[in-house]
């Protein structure tokens, strides 16, 4: 009975998964074409294809085109535009799409040429208030830019990312002495270049969040800031909010900062990267980076330490795997590939994690407002069908002196389950009889985490309420909260 519950529950959950992808609306017509942009900054430009025809299907050409945009702004000269003609598919004509992933449908206007995206009803394309103030943030940082920083670009950092990520949000930094770590999580300040209640901030709170697809993304903010301006590009000086941490041999933070600073990264890595040099201890890439390669194996180290110190705390550890859906030309999954988890995603984990507990705990003991990731106690009632569930297969919720439980206790049953037929169903029944995490102005505490104080500090780039959180360590880092802006 047990195995055959677990088979059905993996049957609906490998059908959902591979449900077609379809269009969100019509697409414009063939005789509609090809829309060049112009007013461009002077540099370099990746070009993606969106291709029509006459029965309004699309083709989504997700090779990268490089292009220069002239003194005159113009991205494409016309021989490259008749060469992009005579490149597609008879029958279809194309639209170009400047520095935004390809959307499900398009709707083009040949006299404004613009475009206007819709998938379930997110919103995509950018004001034009909203594109000529990311048009003005786009140069590169400048020396009045630095005034009042902590100068970090002679500190050793890398970003550690997947390998087609281009909004690079987080570098990471670690030296080891006599025993103690200094661990540096820097992340970009955004807040810098997207002003409150400006065009670009209304557009980025409006969204929320970037919203990730199997093949795309609709990011928050326009890609000249996320994936220019604001991204940590490596060999870069880029503007930051650094949390400088000092932790000892039992993974406690025994001291630390929190500065505004310029860096500059000196590698871009990936996950595989990584991985394959502390897991694989790939010889070739060891060489590559072997002046990086002890620094590693130290943040390695460290984030055995701290994630050590999390679980003993009770903190809940869901590893479900999760997959990459590689999709055809139609936008239809075609494979469906497991994503590992491994060395160097669990480090960067690590990292962030502990920043984030850092700074909320920083600005909780200042008693000033902040915005608070929560996560609060399940209900007794939901946990108590669930405990009457889990006796099927053998396992029991117990209750705390006070009647509640510990989330140690909800480790404790994914630990006994590991590698079971009924590991992914009792797995996702936990998650769902836990409540959701929120963000709230009281600072409640992460039951998941079994954190006292937390927050999301890692990501401005693609979540709001980060970005809300560095204004709040701005302005306090510079004495601008006073009692009436406070108010």
């Amino acid at each position: 009975m047990r195995k055959k519950l677990c088979m059905l529950f993996c049957v609906f959950t490998t059908l959902l998964c591979a449900l077609p992808v379809t269009a969100g609306a019509d697409v414009g017509p063939k005789d509609e074409a090809t829309i060049c942009l112009a007013n461009l900054p002077e540099g370099s430009y990746y070009v993606d294809l969106l291709y029509i025809n006459d029965y309004k299907s699309r083709l989504y050409d997700r090779n990268e085109y490089r292009y220069t945009a002239g003194s005159d702004g113009a991205l494409l000269r016309p021989a490259d535009e008749a060469a992009l003609r005579d490149a597609a598919p008879a029958g279809w004509t194309f639209v170009i799409l400047d520095g935004t992933p390809a959307p499900t449908w398009a709707h083009i206007d040949n006299n404004a040429h613009t475009i206007e995206y819709g998938y379930f009803g997110l919103p995509d394309a950018f004001g034009e208030k909203a594109l000529n103030q990311a048009k003005r943030c786009a140069g590169e940082v400048s020396e009045a830019d630095r005034q009042g920083r902590r100068d970090l670009r002679d500190v050793r950092m890398v970003t550690i990312d997947g390998e087609d990520a281009k909004d690079l949000d987080d570098a990471v930094s670690l030296t080891v002495k006599e025993g103690r770590y200094s661990l540096g999580v820097h992340i970009a300040d955004v807040s810098n270049y997207v002003q409150e209640n400006s065009a670009l901030d209304r557009e980025a709170r409006e969204r929320g969040t970037s919203v990730y697809l199997a093949d795309r993304v609709i990011p928050m903010l326009p890609p000249l800031l996320s994936n220019g301006i604001c991204s940590l590009n490596a060999g870069e000086d880029r503007l930051a909010l650094s949390c400088l941490m000092e932790i000892d041999q039992s993974g406690n933070v025994t001291d630390y900062e929190i500065v505004e600073s310029v860096i500059r990264v000196d590698r871009r890595m990936s996950y595989t990267q990584v991985k394959r040099i502390l897991e694989d201890e790939d010889g070739a890439l060891r060489e590559e980076y072997r002046e990086f390669v002890p620094m590693f194996e130290e943040m390695a180290r460290l984030s055995g330490i701290l994630r050590k110190k999390r679980q003993s705390r009770g903190a809940v550890d869901f590893d479900f795997p999760e997959c990459k859906i590689s999709l055809d030309r139609d936008g239809r999954p075609v494979e469906i590939r497991p994503y590992e988890h491994n060395v160097a995603t669990r480090l960067i984990e690590d990292f962030m994690l502990t920043a984030n507990e850092t700074v909320a705990q920083h600005f909780y003991w200042l008693e000033l407002p902040f915005v608070y990731r929560v996560h609060e106690r399940p209900d007794w009632e939901r946990m108590e069908k669930l405990d009457i569930f889990l006796k099927n297969f053998g396992y029991h919720l117990r209750r705390g002196r006070e009647g509640e439980i510990h989330p140690a206790q909800l480790q404790k049953i994914l630990n006994g389950v590991r590698g079971t037929a009924e590991e992914s169903l009792i797995s996702r029944l936990l998650l769902r009889s836990m409540k959701r995490a929120a963000y709230s102005v009281e600072c409640a505490g992460h039951f998941g985490l079994a954190a006292s104080y937390y927050c999301h500090f890692t990501s401005p780039i693609r979540r709001y309420p980060d970005l809300q959180i560095h204004r709040i360590i701005r302005e306090f880092l510079r004495g601008r909260l006073n009692e009436n802006r406070i108010e």
